[in-house]
């Protein structure tokens, strides 16, 4: 069984602010697809993938820290793992990158 994605203690509007199932599944089917097609990459990367080719693909809209919330679920799904190598983007700090599960 997966973590709540809000605490009992949260505000409500972090309650309601939880995307649907059905989006954040979209959501991660989006990134799995990224990582598979593009490669390993940072979540600043994959980020920037996401928003790129989202409308063409017709993926969700998403904000702008979703994306590695998503991937931190697929991570902990087993889905996606650390490459064990880091890397810059775009002038930020060196951050992980992540790759699809075999």
């Amino acid at each position: 069984m997966s973590a709540p994605l809000a605490r009992d203690t949260d505000l409500l509007t972090s309650h309601a602010a939880i995307p649907s199932r059905p989006k954040r599944e979209a959501q991660k089917n989006a990134i799995l697809a990224l990582l598979r097609e593009v490669g390993p990459m940072t979540d600043h990367e994959l980020t920037w993938q996401y928003n790129k080719q989202r409308i063409r693909r017709g993926w969700p809209a998403t904000q702008s820290d979703s994306v590695r919330k998503r991937r931190a679920e697929l991570k902990n799904e087993g889905r996606v793992v650390n490459t064990g190598t880091v890397s810059g983007f775009a002038g930020s700090p060196a951050s992980t990158v992540w790759a699809a599960a075999s």
